[in-house]
């Protein structure tokens, strides 16, 4: 995805006003965001971000909430604020912070960056799939879908919890159901077979809005 400059802004911590655990601490970054802030905050100690206080109540966060999830970093943002951040940069520096082996963590950034692509482009904004390297018009398409209101105002969730032996990364999305063929080839779904590849374990949840990727150890 191409990293678009973003003019750096208040991070303000409301986490005493929160319904989510007390543990966790918010950050409201208005539009737009950028992920030098993001990171900026994580080292401040927060981990919950997105861009209205009303937003807190969006799955990825409720499902924190009641499910008890532990949490290291969660985040959720209209499309084109996800457009606009470097997801890789930002998982990057949440697995460091937590010394994750430097092989897992190569393979949780290149399993989790093919899914949170593929999420955003296939799902969030309803693009078609294009086998091979992508021509310059696929990434205006991406821009004309920014400026219409219903594609950018969609939002999209990542959650990263930390459990005793397992690394779970969700990923929700407010578009199109992900779908993934039930025997991927390899020569036609590449992305799918990479993620497969990667993880110990994938699951879609029933309604197709969210996708869990598992990393054990």
């Amino acid at each position: 995805m191409v990293k678009h400059d973003a003019v750096p802004r208040q991070v303000v911590d409301n986490s005493k006003k929160t319904s989510l655990n007390k543990d966790l601490k918010i950050s409201i970054l208005r539009s737009p965001v950028s992920s030098d802030r993001i990171i900026s905050s994580i080292n401040d100690g927060k981990s919950i971000f997105t861009d209205s206080r009303k937003n807190l109540s969006r799955v990825v966060f409720q499902e924190i909430l009641e499910k008890n999830i532990p949490a290291q970093m969660a985040f959720c943002f209209k499309n084109a604020d996800i457009y606009a951040i470097e997801f890789v940069d930002i998982l990057s520096h949440v697995l460091d912070c937590n010394n994750y082996h430097p092989v897992l963590k190569d393979q949780i950034l290149t399993a989790a960056q093919e899914a949170y692509a593929n999420a955003f482009l296939w799902s969030n904004l309803d693009l078609d799939s294009i086998k091979g390297i992508r021509p310059v018009d696929f990434f205006k398409k991406i821009e004309e879908r920014l400026h219409k209101p219903t594609y950018a105002n969609r939002y999209m969730g990542v959650c990263l919890a930390k459990y005793p032996s397992v690394l779970e990364i969700s990923i929700y999305v407010e578009g199109s159901p992900i779908v993934w063929p039930e025997v991927p080839s390899k020569d036609k779904y590449r992305g799918v077979n990479l993620i497969l590849s990667l993880t110990d374990k994938v699951v879609i949840d029933q309604d197709g809005k969210t996708i869990r990727l598992y990393f054990m150890g």
